[in-house]
């Protein structure tokens, strides 16, 4: 195999990681629809509304040992440096952290499952997007909103 066939490859198993291809048994590889339109992209990022909510209605439901504390300082972290666009792909990796720990402590494996697939689509969304110092606000004042809830 020449290295450009292996790099060809690897890339399509992280595509297939990401849920945007797969491997057709013995045919190669095809595109899995669910990104081509706005109204798909739409529909990734609405799965969340759907799956906290429901990970919340758990029984035994309870925050993740030290979660609360590790996010209240990483969002404090975003307010106390100033906003560079260049922070947009760490702040949604805690954004994601954030969403993450609040269906982890359903302990529900498949919630969790489903929304480890979500940040893996998310990320390939997400990543050449600058947020803006606008969205990251709203999300340092919201989730210790949503902490003191919980």
């Amino acid at each position: 195999m020449t290295r450009s066939q292996h790099s060809a490859i690897s890339t399509l198993r992280r595509l297939g990681d990401f849920g945007i291809v797969k491997w057709n048994c013995g045919r190669g590889w095809r595109f899995v629809a669910g990104l081509a339109t706005s109204a798909e992209r739409d529909a990734v990022y609405g799965f969340r509304a759907v799956a906290e909510p429901a990970a919340l209605l758990e029984s035994g439901y309870a925050l993740p040992a030290g979660f609360a504390a590790a996010m209240r300082h990483g969002h404090q972290d975003f307010l106390d440096q100033p906003w560079q666009d260049s922070r947009a792909v760490a702040f949604f990796e805690l954004n994601a952290s954030f969403h993450h720990g609040i269906v982890a402590g359903s302990g529900y494996r498949f919630f969790i499952a489903a929304v480890e697939q979500y940040h893996r689509l998310r990320r390939l969304l997400t990543y050449g997007w600058v947020l803006g110092i606008d969205r990251m606000r709203q999300g340092v004042v919201e989730h210790p909103a949503i902490l003191d809830a919980l």
